[in-house]
């Protein structure tokens, strides 16, 4: 297919940084063209900074799209002269954040929009422009922006807004053959002022464009005096970075820059001509078009088949079962009053008791059903959280798979509604044929109002499908702020931003309130139409009814009958409106499935001694790792990070690391460890290419931030170690003896096998939630532990192992560590240049590049070398707090001292 739908294919993001992927795999499959979601989000470079829009362009035009990223004022966006639409287009929050959303055709005075939050919306074109669209500054070239102009790109959208202000498109041309861009642009700025106060005719506009003064700033797409480029932070930042326009940007010149101010855009021209061969496609688009994601209907048919299908046909078999019987026990009541009584009282007995006993039966299997399939779920999850890839990790707020994980507790209610569904609309079903058995007359009203019912509550289930994903946004927002609020509460408190955080409380709560009346507004109307059309029909069924029965009891039993068809109407709507809750958590669950995952991998074991030359002065031990970087690109955010022409590690080789904050070093150890991926080059370890899973786990990493569980202190040394080997070791070479002294005399401590009563046993002392009874210098301590409990490692990541502790006490504990694995490959990440010389060799790391690397001592010795003018800063600062007029305080065993001097 190469024409677009006439409805965008909808597709709800699962992530909230998901936009872009979400709108991308919308705005393909309108054209035809089948991409899984969950590959797509890849392949575009997500990060926890959000989607690229120079990446959603060259991610489409590969797939085969022809697309073309522009900006355009903001009342171009809908006119079919612009040609504009479809596009994915950057809207704004009520939040202020930045959200990309696919507006795909203009119906009249609505924008049909696809909006991967909530799904399609349809949006006043007015409304859209003044509440969600995202307007962003832009500096160009003059020379380019008045060739844009004077084209048609510009004009023919311009004379049809001249014709909605009754003006002939003659002016145009008139104010187009004046010199320069500026006649032009104070042309385009009235004719929207015109609009908007309803000014009209020739003169009055011609009043306004020759008096660029009285024209009100926001109607000016290019302003006519010249604006410095805007700062990064005026950047559409996280969900999108328009960082140029190809329409008007090309290099820079002499000639001045124009500041334009509009929307941003991916529009899109159609299909390309041929479509995309696979075989020339990156590997991630590759697998995006080799499959669509997994339904989520057949994720859980999946699911809910491992339960038994036997046992699932038995139950569903067993509720139809039960509403039919409910039907028989009240024409055995109604029987009742016209036969003998022995004989019906038994029947209807044993029928009441024979449902009771299948409901009890019913019931217990669905609440097992229901408790299997969440236990299934959730053992499956925690399999498959461990084997995802290290990118789909980084590239999700932890609030947002903390919430996965939460709330698929909600799965568990998925057979019990099946069953309370299809029990409904059995009775539904059943009750026009059993009004018609009594007067067949009444048959057609009882059936067009449970037909009709039923009908007009799913006609209102796109709508409240759409306000209830709306909802659950606004509840993710105000959760994460809670989580937000929580995690950083001593900060909070430290810089009394109470009010801050308070404030933006607030301002979530607004929005979510309006969303939640939406909900209930929608459901009351849903209700309501569907009562009304009910209660018609019910009317008309018991007019004629009336007429028609003439046995009381067969009178009676057809209101009762006719009354129930609207109320089962409305509860199987009510049920209905559970399933999109349930379809969004199941969506947000099947993309870790679809995710494919990572196999164990063999650990890196020692190459055999006839791959691997001999020991050296350039290769000290043959147990180490080898490692090779040629012309390696590091991009985050669409930016480098770190470039590395050609970078050779010996195995065994010990090597310091230095350079600026921000410079790059722990994004060549994240490099190796899986953390970041190389856009460019090659990474080899041991003469073959990087496997960083494998690579993990034969790799000590002392990492920079400290992770301390609710724990004993032996499972904190223990974690991602041997978890039965002797702590002895790790504890003396970590100078963690004194913490385990410290604990043992604390309450609460307790004892394990491997120490005896009495001192130790603070070992098992558990450390209370992120390590509250520990120091900051003592948890610095505990991850060195870890790594030391990680004997026989090939390759060692000492990133700032040591901070926060004294310099005698970095000494010591590097010239111990340095020890620890007799010829592993060791990188040691520091700050502190001073303690790098002892090293044979260091590389000082500037601007995301290799500056320099050598040995230490002359690299020290040379005044013009970076690692020399690093060794000078950190010596002035030095310098700077061994003045005598600073007031030292010494803080000793829990004792606080002003030092006085004599």
């Amino acid at each position: 297919m190469r024409t677009r739908r006439l409805l965008a294919p909808e597709v709800v993001q699962t992530s909230t940084m998901d936009c872009g992927p979400a709108t991308l795999t919308s705005l393909l499959a309108g054209f035809g063209i089948r991409a899984g979601y969950a590959r797509l989000r890849d392949a575009c470079q997500t990060d926890v900074d959000g989607t690229s829009i120079d990446a959603l362009e060259d991610a489409a035009a590969q797939l085969g799209l022809q697309v073309q990223q522009v900006m355009l004022p903001a009342d171009h966006l809908e006119l079919d002269a612009a040609g504009a639409l479809p596009a994915i287009v950057v809207s704004r929050n009520p939040d202020g954040l930045t959200h990309f959303v696919v507006v795909w055709r203009r119906h009249g005075g609505l924008l049909q929009i696809m909006d991967p939050a909530v799904g399609r919306r349809w949006v006043p074109a007015a409304a859209f422009r003044r509440d969600e669209l995202y307007l962003h500054e832009f500096g160009v070239p003059a020379d380019a922006f008045e060739r844009w102009i004077r084209s048609a790109a510009f004009g023919d959208p311009l004379r049809a807004l001249l014709s909605r202000v009754r003006v002939p498109g003659t002016v145009l041309d008139d104010y187009a053959a004046r010199d320069g861009w500026q006649p032009l642009a104070a042309l385009d700025a009235a004719t929207r002022q015109a609009a908007a106060t309803g000014v009209r005719g020739e003169a009055a506009l011609r009043a306004l464009a020759d008096d660029p003064a009285s024209i009100a700033d926001e109607h000016w797409f290019a302003r006519p005096e010249p604006s410095p480029e805007p700062s990064p932070e005026s950047s559409p930042s996280p969900e999108s970075s328009p960082e140029s326009s190809p329409d008007l940007e090309p290099e820079l010149d002499e000639t001045g820059t124009v500041t334009i101010r509009g929307a941003v855009l991916v529009a899109v021209r159609g299909r390309a001509g041929d479509p995309p061969d696979p075989a020339a496609l990156p590997p991630d688009l590759r697998a995006a078009l080799a499959g669509p994601d997994p339904a989520p209907s057949r994720f859980l048919r999946e699911r809910l088949r491992g339960l038994g299908r036997l046992r699932l046909v038995a139950v569903a078999a067993g509720a139809v079962l039960a509403a039919a019987g409910v039907l028989a026990e009240v024409v055995l009541v109604r029987a009742l009053l016209s036969a003998d009584p022995g004989r019906v009282v038994p029947a209807l007995v044993a029928l009441a008791v024979a449902l009771l006993a299948l409901d009890g039966v019913v019931a217990g299997q669905v609440a097992a059903a229901g408790r299997r399939l969440e236990q299934g779920l959730r053992t499956a999850l925690a399999g498959r959280l461990p084997r995802l890839p290290d990118r789909y990790i980084r590239s999700r707020p932890l609030s947002d798979l903390a919430e996965r994980a939460h709330r698929l507790h909600r799965l568990r209610e998925l057979p019990a509604l099946v069953v309370d569904a299809a029990r409904t609309g059995t009775l539904l079903l059943l009750l026009p044929v059993v009004i018609g058995l009594v007067d067949p007359r009444s048959a057609l009203p009882a059936a067009c109002a449970a037909v009709l019912g039923t009908l007009a509550g799913w006609l209102f289930l796109p709508v409240q499908a759409e306000r209830d994903l709306r909802m659950r946004s606004h509840v993710g927002a105000i959760a994460r702020c809670y989580l937000d609020a929580l995690t950083g509460l001593t900060a909070i408190r430290a810089h009394r931003a109470e009010a801050v955080v308070q404030g933006m409380h607030e301002r979530m709560l607004g929005p979510w309130a309006a969303a939640v009346r939406a909900v209930h507004r929608t459901a009351a109307a849903a209700d309501l139409v569907q009562g009304a059309i009910g209660l018609g029909c019910v009317a008309w069924l018991l007019a004629g009814a009336t007429s028609r029965v003439t046995d009381p009891a067969a009178l009676l039993l057809l209101v009762y009958w006719a009354a129930a068809i609207p109320a089962l109407g409305q509860q199987l709507a009510v049920l209905a409106r559970r399933f999109p809750g349930l379809r969004s958590v199941t969506l947000r669950l099947v993309e870790p499935f679809a995710t494919p995952a990572i196999t164990e991998p063999p650990a890196i074991t020692e190459p055999p001694a006839a791959a691997e030359p001999p020991a050296t002065a350039d290769r000290p031990h043959p147990g180490g790792t080898r490692l090779r970087l040629r012309d390696v690109e590091v991009v985050a955010g669409g930016r480098p990070i770190l470039s590395v022409t050609d970078l050779d590690v010996p195995a065994g080789a010990q090597i310091a690391v230095v350079g600026r904050s921000g410079s790059g070093k722990s994004t060549l150890a994240g490099l190796l460890l899986g953390w970041h991926t190389a856009a460019a080059g090659v990474v080899e370890v041991d003469g073959v290419a990087l496997d960083a899973a494998a690579l993990r786990r034969v790799t000590a990493w002392v990492e920079p931030g400290v992770t301390l569980w609710n724990a004993s202190l032996a499972d904190n040394l223990r974690y991602g170690g041997d978890p039965v080997a002797p702590l002895s070791g790790a504890i003396i070479d970590a100078d963690l003896g004194p913490v385990v002294d410290a604990l043992d005399t604390g309450p609460g401590s307790g004892r394990g096998p491997e120490l005896a009563p009495g001192p130790g046993s603070g070992l098992f002392r558990v450390l209370g939630e992120r390590g509250g009874l520990l120091s900051g210098g003592e948890a610095q301590r505990v991850r060195l532990g870890r790594a030391r409990n990680q004997p026989g490692r090939r390759l060692v990541l000492l990133d700032e192992p040591f901070r926060g502790l004294s310099r005698d006490r970095r000494r010591q504990l590097l010239a111990r560590a340095r020890g620890w694995w007799p010829g592993a490959t060791l990188l040691f990440i520091t700050h502190d240049v001073a303690d790098t010389l002892t090293f044979p060799r260091v590389l000082v790391v500037d601007g995301g590049r290799i500056a320099e690397d050598g040995i230490p001592s002359a690299l020290a010795a040379d005044p013009a070398s970076r690692f020399r003018a690093l060794l000078d800063a950190e010596s002035t600062v030095d310098a700077r707090f061994a003045d005598p007029s600073w007031r030292r305080v010494r803080v000793a065993g829990g004792t606080v001292a002003v030092e006085v001097d004599a």
